[in-house]
């Protein structure tokens, strides 16, 4: 099967690293140059690295593109000796990042309903979010439910923080206790940053995701050896969240 080749490209047609505007008309090949990682040629990514790569600006462009001559693949990218622009395949707007945003926060609310299963301020404040990005909740309710998340935020702080201290005296069943509040704070940032919005969507989207797929990793770690674990969960959960992402982009 044909792989199918990617790039992000700013509203003005230019690059999100290198701020250079794409040189061609869409369906003409830019000249030949030789690919080499991160210094030249023409680069762009496969499905699996879209997330990554998004460049968290507003009205960012995702392109289907051909490549021909010469390839060379990193690890989540590639640079290709010329390149040309096929098709527009997806414009995130505000509505699809939010609603981003809730998806991976409310993926890993269950690490906080574990710890505090009769706070449901996190779980209120992602059913806002949602419900703001449908045009079904004001600007009010929305800043109210932000503040009852920070506020859980900050109670998970403080839970953290106590078992920090009694770590001195009880080192192994603070750890575990620690280990819990920790998941739940970082639980939390993906609740919260669903709630924040305006010009943020397209940044706010990559905070939830980097803190759902942290947290998720960070679960799945602990029940096994840790080092050796750590690496294989924070790519699955980001990998998890790479194809939502790109299922909400229609791709």
């Amino acid at each position: 099967m044909t792989e199918t080749y990617y790039k992000w490209l700013l509203p003005d047609r230019r690059t999100p690293v290198q701020g250079v505007k794409w040189p061609k008309r869409v369906g003409a090949w830019t000249e030949k140059e030789t690919p080499v990682l991160c210094e030249s040629g023409w680069h762009g990514v496969e499905r699996k690295d879209v997330l990554k790569h998004f460049p968290r600006v507003e009205g960012a462009e995702l392109w289907r593109v051909e490549i021909r001559g010469e390839l060379i693949h990193g690890v989540d990218k590639f640079a290709a000796s010329s390149m040309r622009l096929v098709e527009l395949v997806a414009k995130p707007d505000d509505l699809m990042l939010r609603l981003f945003a809730c998806d991976v926060a409310e993926d890993v609310l269950h690490l906080y309903e574990d710890r505090y299963p009769n706070d449901t301020r996190p779980r209120d404040c992602i059913a806002v979010a949602c419900r703001y990005a449908m045009g079904e909740a004001s600007e009010e309710e929305l800043a109210s439910a932000r503040d009852a998340a920070r506020d859980a935020a900050l109670d998970a702080d403080i839970a953290m923080a106590s078992a920090r201290d009694a770590a001195m005296t009880a080192a192994l069943d603070a750890d575990i206790a620690m280990t819990a509040a920790l998941d739940a704070d970082i639980a939390m940032t993906a609740a919260w940053a669903a709630a924040w919005g305006d010009a943020r969507d397209a940044d706010i989207a990559m905070t939830a995701a980097w803190a759902a797929a942290r947290a998720s990793a960070w679960d799945a770690a602990w029940a096994d050896a840790w080092d050796a674990a750590w690496g294989d969960a924070w790519a699955a959960a980001w990998a998890k969240y790479n194809d939502w992402f790109c299922e909400r982009l229609g791709i």
